[in-house]
């Protein structure tokens, strides 16, 4: 006669051995999907700010298919030059070296400080702050909802996170959070200065301005951002 529970383990092990494999194939199809769009997509720049950058394409998170293709190479842009560094949200960790300071409410890591934007202060300010698509996240995705949360996580980040001199670089997606792209639109939030991109096509990205933004749309025609903000911050 049969053991149940043995019987129960070995479909158990099969499962895993499946799941394993199928995870195994699923990592290998996307690496071949960046190397086929890395070698044979002849449109894999933009401009932005009058400089050229390549496409950020990467199998986490399928960066070639949202705006993650073009926020991380800005803000790599950034970083470059800056050793004192704090990351608001744990984002560029998953696709390259990150040694500096994160902050992140909720995802846990080496050098992630779980603690809430609007009430961090750190032990020594940092001369680089740097989130990407994060911010909108705040008061809006909480249990108990506050538009104006955003406007202050903003405000410590600059008055008591960034040194003098330091810079701040944030990217927005843009209809996600409608009460944010209200307070961005009119100047509500702490940027010294704004700018836009904007997906025109389903693999293109071009800079443009505010009132040709204002009404697109989040997840429409394309998945997830159809245009983003780049505030900066100077202090």
């Amino acid at each position: 006669m049969n053991d149940p529970a043995n019987t129960s383990n070995i479909y158990k092990s099969i499962n895993q051995s499946e799941n394993r494999v199928i995870l195994f194939l699923k990592f290998i199809i996307k690496k071949i999907i960046v190397a086929f769009i890395k070698m044979f997509r002849s449109n894999n720049a933009f401009t932005f700010g009058n400089k050229k950058f390549d496409f950020f394409i990467h199998e986490y998170n399928t960066t070639w298919m949202n705006e993650r293709k073009v926020e991380i190479p800005i803000a790599l842009s950034f970083i470059s030059g800056h050793k004192n560094i704090l990351e608001v949200g744990n984002v560029l960790s998953h696709y390259v070296d990150a040694p500096w300071d994160i902050i992140d409410k909720f995802e846990k890591g080496e050098r992630i400080v779980n603690a809430d934007v609007t009430d961090f202060t750190p032990n020594e300010k940092y001369d680089l702050i740097v989130s990407i698509s994060t911010l909108e996240h705040v008061g809006f995705d909480d249990d108990k909802k506050d538009t104006e949360k955003i406007v202050k996580a903003l405000l410590n980040l600059k008055n008591n996170c960034l040194e003098v001199g330091g810079k701040m670089i944030v990217t927005l997606p843009i209809g996600y959070n409608k009460e944010m792209d209200k307070k961005l639109f009119s100047g509500q939030l702490a940027f010294d200065e704004i700018y836009f991109l904007k997906r025109v096509s389903k693999h293109e990205w071009k800079e443009t301005q505010k009132n040709k933004i204002t009404s697109v749309q989040y997840g429409h025609p394309f998945p997830g951002a159809n245009s983003i903000s780049v505030g900066l911050i100077n202090k």
